[in-house]
Order: C-alpha cells, then structure tokens, then sequence
C-alpha cells in the first residue's frame, strides 16, 4: 500500500477508511455509485460489437480467491456471467503491482508489476489498442502521481464509445479535465463521494468523426453536494 499510495499516512488511511473505496480494488462498487450496472453494461457491448474486453486498474484478487457471491460484482462474477463466451468472445484483463494469481481461468488475465501511470505496457502483452469496452479503476489511478501518463494510456486503448471510470482526488480535476480534452475523452457523470474515496468519474471516448463538445467542470459548490452531471444520453450508459 505505501507503494500504492506514495504516502505512509495515505496508506494507514487506506486501510481504516470504511466506504466504497477498497485498498485492493475488486469490486464495482464506485461504478454503481454512478449508477452504472457493469454486467449489464457489458452484456449490452458484447451484444452491440460482437466482443468484449474489460480492463480493470489494481484488480486485486479480483473475487477469484472468494467464495462465490450471488452478486456479479467483480471480475469473478464477469467471468461467471459471461460462462462459454469467456475467452470466445469476452476477455478480463486487470493489472497489479506485483503478481497476485498463479493460475487463472481461460479469457482472465492478470498483467502484473503495471501501475496506472505505466498502463501502456499492456499493449506487449496482448491487449490490442483501441480494443476496450471497459477500463476501470476503484483504487490504483486514484494514488497516480502522473495522471497524464495514465489518461494517454487509457484513452489510447479504449474502443470509441469505450467507458472509462476511476475516482480521483479534487486536486486532479484540471489536470484529469486538461488530459481529457486531449485524448478525446468525453465526461459523462460524476459524483463527489468525499474522504479517501474522493471524486468517481466517467468518461466515453469518442468516435473520431464526432466533433468534441466542450466540458466544463462543476463548481466547487456542486461538487460539496454531491451532485451529478450528464452531459449527454450516450446509448452505452445504465441509468
């Protein structure tokens, strides 16, 4: 965690905070605080694109070490979702500081010793650019030090229209906006959920014969009162 987070006193913190942000990612929790149904998501992009890959940022054990839940909140619960079309049509990457798995199921793969920042070395090891449906993070972009290395790397392997959600603290939000312009992300929703669990967004890049509309940020205010911005219907999102 001191790793993680940069921070002996972010990383005590990490690990006594109690609310939707996990230490080790492995949930999906912050995309359901926008509202987002990541299975249901991903049952409607395999179905519109005819495949499916999801990345997910400091995975963790990914559910792969636990019980099975009723729930498909994780990777675990992807992979039993999608059951034979796993490693046909649908493919789970996630990425860890060190190698969390020794053995993983066929369609899973773990892409170990990648930060946030270095995500772009994931294109060496089989994940095409410009292939991701879904690119998610609930705890490692969060503690990025270089936000512009993990947006470039980010916007660069996502397909057009493809979703990208982490959460981030509120002294990012020019820094993620300015990179967003540049890469051709569109914001979609967002929502201040304080503490350590900090600002949740949700990107969408764009196709690009799509003219890009200007975003602007909420104010401070707004944002102190968790509030949510839309800035368009997009036919990807579960409201």
């Amino acid at each position: 965690m001191l790793r993680e987070t940069g921070s002996i006193f972010r990383a005590i913190g990490s690990f006594l905070h109690d609310g939707a942000w996990t230490s080790s990612g492995g949930s999906f929790r912050l995309a359901e605080e926008l509202g987002f149904d990541l299975v249901q998501e991903a049952t409607d992009r395999l179905k519109a694109d005819g495949d499916f890959r999801y990345l997910e940022v400091g995975g963790g054990w990914a559910g792969l070490k636990t019980s099975a839940s009723p729930n498909a909140r994780d990777i675990a619960g992807l992979a039993r979702h999608f059951g034979e079309a796993l490693g046909q049509t649908a493919f789970l990457h996630f990425t860890n500081l060190t190698r969390w798995h020794t053995e993983l199921p066929n369609g899973i793969t773990e892409h170990p010793y990648v930060t946030a920042a270095g995500l772009a070395v994931v294109d060496a090891q089989g994940v095409t650019p410009g292939s991701i449906s879904i690119l998610y993070s609930q705890a490692a972009a969060y503690f990025e030090t270089d936000t512009a290395s993990f947006m470039s790397a980010a916007a660069a392997l996502l397909r057009p229209g493809g979703l990208l959600i982490f959460n981030i603290p509120p002294g990012q939000v020019v820094t993620i906006m300015n990179c967003a312009r540049k890469r051709g992300l569109t914001l979609g929703k967002w929502r201040d959920l304080g503490g350590m669990n900090g600002i949740v967004v949700a990107f969408e890049k764009r196709a690009s014969s799509t003219k890009a509309r200007p975003v602007e940020w909420p104010s401070q205010v707004s944002v102190r009162a968790n509030s949510f911005q839309l800035e368009e219907n997009r036919p990807h999102a579960s409201n």
